[in-house]
């Protein structure tokens, strides 16, 4: 039988074979053998001083506790209470029987005959002394075995709870997860927004900027300021102040110029050839021999001329 198996093969033949409802055993194997102690679990704890915890209680024949295993023979042994004979073979307990005192010739012959020996003289008990390690759990798998067989529960309890933990951990682990995705979107769309506020400032900005091209092409005349600047440079000589600066529209200006010496023809030709005025006019003002009144029209005179012959067009119609 399968060494994984045993163990299961026992205990049912145990629950089959005991004369009482509770059942437990304890087993020694050696090679295909196994010996099987047979004992009440009700009887033996109610005789303990750990009733309070008798679920943790290992119990343990005394047989298991007292001696060697032997190559073969018969022995007596005296337990706590009464004695105990063994009959040995091939290293295996082939029989064993308990008596409470020692046991007479008779006695003994029977229990040699069941083991299948020669009946001889009633030996001596020897008393050996209780060991702290089974001669039945040398073996490190059995000792596991019988270890695992009382803390089965508890074994059952911390696998259960071993589970639990990995699973929880795994929850937290997909919670956490989660969590972050959650804020990765919260903070792609507070990200989104404000992309979008920051394109919409920039698309009507270039729409504001489109508008005032567009304004500005439609003036084509150099500002107030440009035209000051223009003519200042263009003035003949020094001493020269702006009195006063009108422009009735965007294509014509009245201009008066205060001097010491105000030179009329010298004014018009050099106003004439700034590119910035033309149909320049310079007349004595009434009001004082040292101002000029300028009348001119603003731009170049070819511009001017187009402009005027777009005009021209225009009002002739089809």
């Amino acid at each position: 039988m399968p060494v994984a198996r045993r163990r299961d093969f026992i205990s049912t033949q145990v629950r089959k074979l005991a004369p009482f409802d509770d059942p437990e055993w304890h087993a020694a194997y050696a090679g295909d053998f196994a010996q099987v102690w047979i004992w009440s679990r009700a009887a033996v704890r109610a005789g303990t001083d750990f009733a309070s915890d008798a679920r943790r209680l290992q119990c343990l024949p005394e047989s298991v506790l007292r001696g060697e295993p032997r190559s073969s023979g018969t022995e007596l042994l005296s337990d706590h209470e009464g004695c105990e004979g063994r009959s040995w073979k091939a290293g295996n307990l082939v029989a064993s029987t308990w008596w409470p005192q020692l046991p007479g010739a008779n006695e003994w012959a029977a229990f040699c005959r069941s083991a299948g020996l020669h009946p001889d003289a009633v030996p001596e008990p020897l008393d050996l002394p209780m060991s702290e390690q089974a001669w039945s759990q040398t073996s490190s798998v059995a000792q596991l075995g019988q270890t695992l067989s009382h803390y089965r529960r508890e074994a059952i309890l911390a696998a259960v709870a071993l589970l639990v933990l990995l699973f929880a951990m795994q929850l937290g682990s997909i919670a956490h997860l989660w969590w972050a995705r959650h804020g990765v979107q919260r903070q792609l769309v507070t990200e989104r927004n404000a992309i979008s506020d920051v394109l919409a400032a920039r698309n009507r900005a270039e729409i504001a900027r489109a508008a005032s091209e567009q304004l500005m092409a439609l003036h084509d005349k150099p500002s107030q300021l440009a035209l000051i600047a223009g003519i200042s440079a263009h003035l003949p000589g020094t001493g020269w102040t702006i009195v006063q600066w009108f422009a009735p529209d965007p294509q014509h200006i009245e201009i008066t110029l205060s001097s010491a010496r105000p030179d009329p023809p010298a004014i018009v030709r050099a106003l004439e050839g700034s590119g910035v005025l033309h149909k320049v006019t310079a007349n004595l003002a009434q009001s004082s021999s040292n101002e000029l009144l300028i009348r001119a029209v603003v731009g170049d005179r070819a511009d001017t001329s187009a402009s005027e012959a777009v005009t021209a067009d225009g009002g002739d119609g089809p």
